[in-house]
């Protein structure tokens, strides 16, 4: 039974007002997603905001207090490959990396429709390969990311793998989109139940012609259940029963574990989509965050800790932030 709080959450979410991108348009809703940050989401206690840049990415480091500086997470935002930033990412990033114990990075990428593929993510293996650049080892970086997010994670993974370049440590993938070409199982029987996705009239089919109009939408980097999965990393998965996007997950997890992989697969029973990053709600959110760190913990070093020394208070782009080499 879930708890008293995402009830609550979950009636509040279904009664407040949309407003739908096909309707007023990205760019509006783009703008009006800004607009209603407030000055209490702008940070977390305990967590130091650090701007920089990776190449020609604007991008944010935040580094709570006592971390170990030689691990980061490198997450990549959802929303559909057409909306989320920096500053919507860090209302709930801040507090899922100072939970984790670990730093987290995270960028803006180029988004749709006015940028379709490859053009996210291309920034997306533009700004890892930044990182190795700087001096980060891949076997210190995790790679993270919701919805959208964890498709560009995993199409990164396959592409890292397609050329040869290293790969992180591990991967932390909160309701992947894995699949596009077909709309069949919970992309049509969860429509009553994904009070977020199908508020949002989301149409995997529909979408992913915006994102790649044209293209084969079998290809790995747009659909990596139809990649070769072998030799990826090992990877945690999350998934609520109630989403549309439950059937990608459990394909992909079984796909990958057929190939081999250290897979975990964690279902969140009558939870939403991409339900850990609402960790300030409902408390099964925290204890999927809490499964996050212990799962980071066992693939990312710990030897040649060193403390974060709040990634430069001072603010020069340096240590840390920059690389442990």
């Amino acid at each position: 039974m879930p708890s008293s709080e995402y009830l609550y959450f979950a009636e509040k979410f279904r009664t407040s007002p949309f407003d739908n991108p096909r309707r007023i348009g990205y760019a509006r809703l783009r703008q009006l997603q800004e607009e209603r940050i407030t000055s209490e989401d702008a940070g977390c206690p305990g967590v130091l905001q650090h701007k920089t840049r990776i190449g020609n990415l604007q991008a944010e480091w935040l580094v709570p207090e006592g971390c170990p500086g030689n691990k980061a997470m490198v997450y990549i935002h959802g929303g559909g490959w057409s909306l989320g930033s920096i500053r919507q990412t860090r209302i709930f990033l801040a507090p899922m990396a100072k939970k984790i114990g670990f730093a987290a990075v995270h960028f803006n990428y180029r988004l749709m429709p006015e940028h379709p593929f490859p053009a996210g993510m291309d920034d997306c293996y533009s700004f890892y390969l930044g990182l190795l650049e700087k001096g980060w080892r891949a076997q210190n970086l995790a790679l993270a990311g919701e919805s959208a997010g964890a498709n560009l994670a995993l199409a990164l993974l396959l592409r890292l793998k397609e050329e040869e370049l290293p790969m992180p440590a591990a991967a932390v993938l909160m309701s992947p989109i894995t699949f596009m070409d077909t709309m069949e199982g919970s992309h049509t029987e969860m429509v009553d139940f994904d009070y977020i996705l199908a508020e949002d009239s989301f149409i995997i089919s529909d979408v992913a012609e915006l994102y790649a109009p044209g293209r084969d939408k079998t290809h790995p980097w747009l659909s990596p259940l139809y990649g070769d999965l072998l030799g990826l990393p090992p990877m945690q998965l999350y998934v609520g029963t109630d989403e549309l996007l439950f059937d990608d997950a459990i394909r992909f997890y079984r796909k990958s574990r057929r190939a081999g992989n250290q897979v975990e697969l964690i279902v969140g029973d009558h939870m939403p989509h991409s339900w850990p990053i609402f960790i300030g709600d409902f408390p099964e959110a925290e204890a999927a965050v809490l499964k996050m760190g212990d799962f980071l913990r066992l693939y990312l070093p710990e030897e040649e800790q060193r403390l974060m020394s709040a990634c430069d208070t001072k603010g020069k782009d340096r240590g840390a932030c920059d690389g442990n080499k």
